[in-house]
């Protein structure tokens, strides 16, 4: 006996101007993707690979379904020939995938993801009363005994809840993010300049209040990678990231709290504007009373203090 799960990309933003091959997904579909991961989480259906699709929707949705399963994104295995894959090729693929020990999530498109589904399985599936057998971000999940195949269940993304299990002190909520994005990660950049301890503050992307460079721990990196993610996408910082923790707060956002833990960083190199949010954001190097007066969360004022103290004791 063998499982493959398949799974068409999630619902594609047609409001960008790009060709076919590069449409991403729009805010529907990433939220029916994390959906369908959620789901497969809860169900114990983990996948070993992930074939994909090399469209950008679809490599898209694959990276929003595992990270909601707090999976890595190294799971991926690019497929070029999902990419506008006849029934054909696509039942080709789902040959291969069974074959496999593990379980593999096949993520493609339609007609041909459908075509397969109807070859395979045409009388097994449900009627949800509107003519569609395979709508976008829609889970199928194959079972091969010997010479037989069967379909153990069709998920629809509209058919499961909206909102996302998250645990906080051993209480249950539900929010409008899946659990990962609630626990963060950020830097405090410092560096020394004409012997006067300077920090390095970033505005958020309406360029209006002054913070740190900060984000979610993305699933298969520790809090220092992302954070050091984090610092080079926001700030276009480089340098080295110290395990001791300046301290943690939180943060109100996505119907929950965010729990951010910040660390220091000494920057050793700054990158140019091409490497960075930098038509997003503005960065600037601030004197320690300057950035003090400047930021506008105590929790931050607390930790430069600390971290004013902690590089003149080192030094």
């Amino acid at each position: 006996m063998s499982d493959v799960l398949l799974l068409r990309h999630a619902k594609s933003d047609w409001s960008v101007e790009v060709d076919d091959f590069n449409r991403p997904l729009n805010n529907r579909g990433k939220r029916s993707a994390q959906r369908i991961g959620e789901w497969l989480k809860t169900h114990d259906l983990v996948p070993e690979q992930v074939w994909v699709s090399t469209a950008k929707r679809t490599m898209e949705t694959a990276e929003k379904t595992l990270k909601a399963m707090e999976l890595p994104t190294s799971l991926i295995k690019p497929i070029p020939e999902l990419y506008e894959a006849s029934s054909f090729m696509v039942l080709d693929v789902i040959l291969k995938a069974r074959k496999n020990v593990g379980l593999t999530l096949i993520i493609g498109h339609n007609p041909g993801m459908e075509m397969a589904l109807l070859d395979l399985v045409a009388d097994q599936l449900p009627d949800f009363g509107d003519d569609k057998t395979l709508p976008t971000a829609t889970l199928a999940h194959l079972r091969f005994e010997e010479n037989q195949v069967s379909l153990v269940e069709l998920i629809r993304p509209k058919n499961l809840p909206k909102k996302f299990p998250v645990w906080r002190d051993n209480q249950l909520s539900y929010d409008d993010r899946p659990a990962y994005y609630y626990q963060q990660s950020g830097v405090i950049p410092y560096r020394w300049d004409n012997e006067q301890l300077q920090v390095l503050l970033v505005t958020k992307r309406d360029r209006e209040k002054w913070g740190i460079p900060k984000g979610i721990i993305e699933p298969g990196l520790s809090a220092i990678e992302s954070a050091a993610k984090e610092a080079m996408e926001e700030a276009g910082a480089i340098g080295e990231i110290y395990p001791d923790a300046l301290g943690r707060y939180q943060q109100n956002k996505w119907g929950g709290t965010c729990d951010i833990t910040v660390y220091p960083m000494h920057v050793t190199e700054l990158a140019d504007d091409t490497h960075w949010e930098s038509d997003k954001r503005l960065r600037q190097w601030f004197l320690v009373d300057a950035a003090l007066r400047t930021l506008t969360k105590p929790e931050l004022v607390a930790m430069i203090r600390a971290l004013t103290k902690r590089v003149q004791k080192q030094s």
